[in-house]
């Protein structure tokens, strides 16, 4: 009996090895996400420092009307270099932040992108993709284009 408590122990163990690598090497597909968002307006903004020694930070803003009944769970943001967590906040200016979950079909909000540096980029983005929103309903994700308008620089005293 302690053989074949042994010898199922073992098939189970490998059974559940088997499929957790299976899992792991699942690819993730994006899909268009044109019929949930339309982009309003997209700005990129840069902040030189007054001294030399300063490092040059760069600014989004992304205004979006959501068009979809189906609730996001979270928004990035691919810019030319890196990958950025997202805020959404409301887009009265107030800049009250709202859960992406908490977003109601054919309302306006900003998503402002941080760069917080410790969200990895997702093996599923290819390293072409640029300037690009994603997010996430459920397990699927989505990606819309976005087209940046550069505001005028701002000089850091």
């Amino acid at each position: 009996m302690t053989k074949t408590f042994v010898a199922l122990a073992i098939v189970l163990a490998g059974a559940l090895l088997t499929t957790a690598c299976a899992q792991s090497k699942r690819t993730t597909t994006v899909r268009s996400g044109a019929a949930h968002v339309r982009i309003v307006r997209a700005t990129q903004e840069r902040i030189l420092p007054g001294r030399e020694e300063g490092e040059v930070i760069t600014n989004y803003r992304i205004r979006l009307q959501w068009r979809s009944s189906s609730k996001p769970a979270a928004f990035f943001f691919r810019p030319q270099d890196g990958w950025m967590q997202c805020l959404v906040v409301k887009a009265d200016g107030s800049e009250t932040e709202v859960a992406p979950e908490a977003i109601k079909k054919s309302q306006t909000v900003d998503v402002v992108p941080v760069r917080d540096g410790r969200t990895p980029i997702p093996a599923f983005v290819k390293p072409t993709d640029k300037n690009k929103l994603y997010f996430q309903i459920g397990s699927t994700w989505y990606s819309v284009p976005v087209t940046l308008t550069k505001n005028k620089d701002i000089i850091a005293p």
